[in-house]
């Protein structure tokens, strides 16, 4: 650890002075080559964004009904079953409309 400080120089150095001994030559090849590193990197996330906004919106996607399982898919009515009790609801809904009608006719 010969030639590396572990306290702080006396006097304070100058301010922007960190007090290691770097040539700035080499300071400045690493900031450019980290520079160049930030624009590849902005110059793809550019082209990620043209390629999502030359797509549009995503359309809407339409509501589909919840899945049934299988065994409470049998449990339903079959088509002729509904379509007997439908029949029954309209024989019911004339009957009514029928007694309706009577009184007032009397």
């Amino acid at each position: 650890f010969e030639g590396l400080p572990f306290a702080p120089p006396w006097p304070p150095a100058e301010a922007g002075n960190s007090g290691v001994d770097v040539s700035s030559a080499a300071a400045a090849e690493c900031f450019r080559r980290m520079q160049e590193q930030t624009l590849r990197t902005a110059a793809v996330m550019q082209c990620m964004l043209s390629s999502v906004e030359a797509r549009g919106p995503e359309p809407a996607v339409q509501r589909k009904r919840p899945h049934v399982p299988l065994l409470q898919r049998a449990a339903c009515p079959t088509l002729e079953e509904k379509q007997e009790a439908l029949e029954a609801k309209r024989k019911r809904r004339g009957e009514c409309q029928a007694k309706e009608s009577e009184p007032a006719e009397e």
